[in-house]
């Protein structure tokens, strides 16, 4: 038996030397001073970013991060999968989690994971955000947050115990 593979990227070998510029550059201006930051205000600053400056284009093909994180216009899986490059890079443990349908993120602080859709929160006020950093009962709203099955198991679950909490924090009144 021989098997041919055919790799598929959603993303060239440039575009890639872009994102890594980007993140840095991002690193450095807008994110300055994350290092000293705790793991709260990192994953917020991130979220923040993407929400305010992404445009959720549904029906597309931009899937990837480099859609988002240059093009600032993608869908679920440029949203997630940036801000799982980004905090990975602030030192997070992050995770994209996803079903047929949809895309989203679990985040650690702490001991524990909480469920971010950025998504579904973006181009609206740090005050109005509903899919931030939420417990599974208050994150799973029907079809859309579904895992799927392989981040269903009692392993996936040993690995990256999730809040049985929303985190608690206070958002503040700002303008989009």
């Amino acid at each position: 038996i021989k098997y041919t593979l055919r790799p598929s990227y959603l993303s060239t070998a440039e575009q890639e030397e872009e994102i890594d510029k980007k993140v840095q550059a991002l690193l450095n201006n807008e994110f300055s001073g994350w290092e000293t930051m705790d793991e709260f205000s990192r994953v917020k600053m991130v979220y923040k970013w993407v929400t305010y400056n992404f445009t959720f284009v549904g029906g597309s093909d931009r899937h990837s991060t480099y859609s988002g994180i240059i093009e600032y216009e993608t869908v679920c899986q440029g949203f997630s999968t940036t801000i799982y490059r980004l905090l990975r890079e602030m030192g997070i443990s992050c995770r994209v989690i996803s079903n047929e349908d949809h895309g989203w993120n679990i985040v650690r602080i702490g001991n524990y994971y909480y469920n971010l859709d950025s998504t579904w929160d973006v181009k609206t006020k740090e005050s109005e955000w509903s899919n931030f950093l939420l417990c599974n009962s208050s994150f799973e709203l029907g079809e859309m947050h579904n895992r799927g099955d392989r981040f269903s198991t009692d392993e996936f679950s040993q690995k990256y115990p999730m809040s049985l909490e929303d985190y608690q924090w206070e958002p503040q009144d700002d303008l989009v």
